[in-house]
């Protein structure tokens, strides 16, 4: 057989970490310059991005196991949850809210088995989400927003300042947006389409939703709450 060169690399294969951190799960601030990892049973350590150093005294949290963390969009307070326990025959989780950068508990939620955690920019809306439920909660009153079963996709978004939140429905069904203050639905978008991604983008209420048909992925930007397709890729 003919000599056959390898492929030429490319430039940053060669390049090494500026430091690594042994952690157990890590999640990015949203001002890009800090990061958060959760090192040992209870310990959660803000560091810098730019060396790995911690920037303050590590917050304790009172959990183990696997954690689920989400932090606010003004970086003044977090949410981070534990692995959990059965109570009565039905499993519940808690989650803990903490102010940022003081560490204080500003309060916590028992709800049921949940896989993502997101947190509108002020930190007073969270959603929770797992295969077969997702919910909508005010964390200031404690209030119950929505309760919805998603669809077989479970691909959701929150909006930025919380009134919206859009889901997958599974399979051909498209996808669907509430308005969480008032509990109702909104409109159902993209029907008889595959939906593979939702995501309101940064601060405003414009919903990305990419679509997977056989040749190629359609993606197309909304505005919420008019529900008007503003772009088409």
């Amino acid at each position: 057989r003919p000599f056959v060169p390898p492929p030429a690399a490319r430039p940053d294969q060669d390049r090494k970490p500026t430091y690594t951190v042994t952690s157990r799960g890590a999640w990015l601030c949203p001002d890009g310059q800090q990061f958060v990892t959760w090192e040992g049973e209870d310990l959660l350590n803000f560091r810098h991005c730019s060396d790995g150093k911690t920037l303050q005294d590590p917050l304790r949290v009172p959990m183990k196991g696997d954690v689920t963390l989400a932090i606010a969009g003004d970086g003044t307070s977090l949410v981070v949850g534990g692995s959990g326990k059965y109570v009565d025959n039905k499993f519940r989780r808690t989650i803990f809210r903490y102010a940022l950068p003081s560490g204080q508990l500003l309060g916590k939620l028992v709800v049921g088995l949940f896989g993502e955690l997101q947190l509108s920019t002020d930190g007073k809306i969270l959603a929770t989400q797992t295969w077969n439920k997702a919910e909508v909660w005010n964390l200031d009153s404690g209030q119950l927003l929505l309760s919805l079963q998603p669809g077989a996709g479970r691909v959701a978004s929150l909006s930025a300042d919380g009134r919206w939140y859009a889901q997958t429905m599974g399979g051909w069904d498209g996808v669907e947006v509430w308005d969480t203050s008032k509990g109702v639905l909104i409109e159902s978008l993209v029907k008889k389409k595959e939906v593979a991604n939702v995501r309101f983008l940064g601060s405003t209420t414009r919903l990305a939703i990419a679509c997977r048909p056989i040749e190629n992925r359609e993606v197309g930007v909304w505005d919420i709450p008019s529900c008007r397709q503003i772009v088409r890729l």
